[in-house]
C-alpha cells in the first residue's frame, strides 16, 4: 500500500509506504518515505492513525543512524543493496526468532518444575510403601492377596506367602480359565507347573522360593494357550468345592446334594458330578462342626474357661494312666444355686448312648422348678454304663447338692446297677 499523508503545519510530505499489525505483540511498524529514503517506527496499538508529533524527530534529523532504541529507524536501500522487502522479512523472522527462544524458555521452566515436582511425590510415594516387598534394588512387587484365592490374577515376580499358597492358586487358576494345569516339579525351593493339554500349549509358571524367607516369587510366566477348554476339569476336587462354599453351607447346613450340585455348575461353568458334590458337602460341615480328634484334644482349655467364665461351677476331667480321655464331669454354678434355691428336693437320673466316631455314654440328672418344668442339673461323660461310672457320677451330684443322709431326698432313676451305686 502506498499513499501521501501531509500536516498543514508543514510543507514536508510523507509517503505511506507499508504497515505491518503484529497482532500477538500488540504493535504496528510503520514504514515511510521522507525525501527519498525509507523509514520505520514502532507504534503501540492504539496508535492506527500517524501524528505530526510522530514524525517530527525524522526532519532536519539528517536521517543520523544511531543505537538510541527511542530514535527512528532507517529502513531505506543499504550499501548491500538489500532490498526494503528483505529486510522487513529480516526484521520480521528476527521477531519470531526471539519469541520462539523466549516460548522455549517457559518450556524448560516447566518441564523443570514438573520434573521437581513428579520428584517430590515419587519420594512421598516411596515413604508410604514403606514395608511392601522390595528387591535389592528396591523396585516393590505384588504380594498375592489370599482373599483372591478363588479368581487368582498372576503376574511376573508376584509374591506368595507360602508354597501351598501359590499351589491352590494354580488349582484355582485352571478351574477359571477351565484348563487342565499339571504341577511337573515340586520341592523345597521351586515349583513348575504348565499346561498338561498334549498339543505343546506354551503356558507355564515358575516360582523359586525368596532367600532367607518363606515366600515363593513368580520368576517366569506365560499366559498364552493354544489349547481349547475343557468342560470335565481334573483339577476340580471336592476339597476345592467345599473350602469355596463352606460359607454358604455354614448359613444353610441342611443344603440338599442337588441344588448344591446345580448351583456350582452354573458359578463355575463346568461339569460337577453328584459324588463330588456329596463329598464336598460332607467336608465343609465337617470343617463347620470340627473335627471330634480336635475337640477333644480341647477339653483341658474348654474346663479351664469353663471355672473362669462360670463361678462356683464343678468341672472334673478323668484320664487314664495313658493320659487318654475317661471321664467329664459338669455341674453349672448358677444351675447350682437356682436349683438349691428354689426347686423341690427331686432328682432324676438317667443315661443314654452318643453318636459320634468315639462314642460314649452321657449320664444327666435333672430336677423339677417350681412351675413343674423341667430343670437341668447336671452332666456327664463316661465311656461305659457300669457300676464304677454310676458311684463317680453320684458321689460328684451328692456333694454339689449337699446330700448327706437326708430322708427328704428322691432320686428316680430305670437303669441297671444304680441300685448298687446308691448302696
Amino acid at each position: 500500500m502506498s499513499s501521501e499523508v501531509g500536516f498543514m503545519g508543514n510543507r514536508t510530505y510523507y509517503t505511506l509506504i507499508d504497515e505491518v499489525y503484529y497482532r500477538h505483540l500488540g504493535l504496528k511498524l510503520i514504514y515511510v518515505e521522507v525525501d527519498g529514503n525509507v523509514m520505520g517506527r514502532e507504534f503501540g496499538e492504539k496508535n492506527d492513525l500517524l501524528e505530526k508529533s510522530d514524525f517530527e524527530d525524522f526532519e532536519n534529523s539528517d536521517f543520523d543512524m544511531k543505537n538510541d532504541d527511542d530514535q527512528p529507524k532507517i529502513i531505506g536501500e543499504g550499501s548491500d543493496g538489500e532490498s526494503l522487502e528483505k529486510k522487513i522479512e529480516k526484521e520480521v523472522e528476527e521477531m519470531n526468532m526471539k519469541e520462539s527462544n523466549e516460548k522455549k524458555k517457559e518450556d524448560v521452566e516447566d518441564s523443570k518444575e514438573d520434573s521437581e515436582a513428579d520428584l517430590i511425590r515419587s519420594h512421598e510415594d516411596s515413604e508410604s510403601h514403606k514395608g511392601s516387598d522390595e528387591d535389592e534394588t528396591g523396585k516393590k512387587h505384588i504380594v498375592f492377596n489370599p482373599i483372591e484365592q478363588y479368581d487368582p490374577t498372576f503376574e511376573l515376580c508376584m509374591i506368595f506367602s507360602t508354597k501351598i499358597e501359590f499351589r491352590n492358586a494354580v488349582h484355582s487358576q485352571a478351574i477359571k480359565i477351565r484348563r487342565h494345569l499339571k504341577i511337573t516339579k515340586n520341592d523345597k525351593k521351586r515349583i513348575y507347573a504348565k499346561c498338561g493339554k498334549k498339543d505343546n500349549c506354551q503356558w507355564r509358571i515358575h516360582a523359586d522360593k525368596v532367600s532367607n524367607e518363606c515366600t515363593f516369587q513368580i520368576r517366569e510366566y506365560n499366559s498364552n494357550h493354544s489349547c481349547g477348554r475343557d468342560f470335565n476339569m481334573k483339577n476340580m476336587k471336592s476339597k476345592w468345592l467345599a473350602e469355596k462354599y463352606v460359607q454358604k453351607f455354614r448359613s444353610d447346613p441342611k443344603r440338599n446334594v442337588k441344588g448344591f450340585t446345580i448351583d456350582a455348575m452354573q458359578d463355575l461353568r463346568i461339569n460337577v458330578s453328584r459324588d463330588q458334590a456329596y463329598r464336598a458337602k460332607r467336608k465343609a460341615l465337617k470343617q463347620i462342626e470340627g473335627s471330634p480328634a480336635l475337640q477333644y484334644a480341647m477339653l483341658q482349655d474348654y474346663a479351664c474357661e469353663f471355672r473362669k467364665s462360670n463361678p462356683g461351677s464343678t468341672v472334673v476331667l478323668g484320664m487314664n494312666v495313658d493320659q487318654k480321655f475317661e471321664k467329664f464331669y459338669v455341674y453349672f454354678g448358677a444351675l447350682k444355686e437356682g436349683f438349691n434355691g428354689g426347686c423341690r428336693p427331686l432328682v432324676g437320673v438317667d443315661g443314654i448312648h452318643l453318636k459320634g466316631p468315639f462314642g460314649g455314654i452321657i449320664l444327666t440328672a435333672v430336677g423339677i422348678d417350681p412351675n413343674n418344668n423341667i430343670y437341668p442339673i447336671t452332666y456327664a461323660i463316661v465311656a461305659k454304663e457300669m457300676r464304677v461310672t454310676w458311684e463317680w457320677f453320684l458321689t460328684l451330684l451328692k456333694s454339689d447338692l449337699g446330700v448327706f443322709r437326708d430322708d427328704s431326698w428322691c432320686f428316680i432313676f430305670d437303669q441297671k446297677g444304680v441300685v448298687q451305686a446308691f448302696e
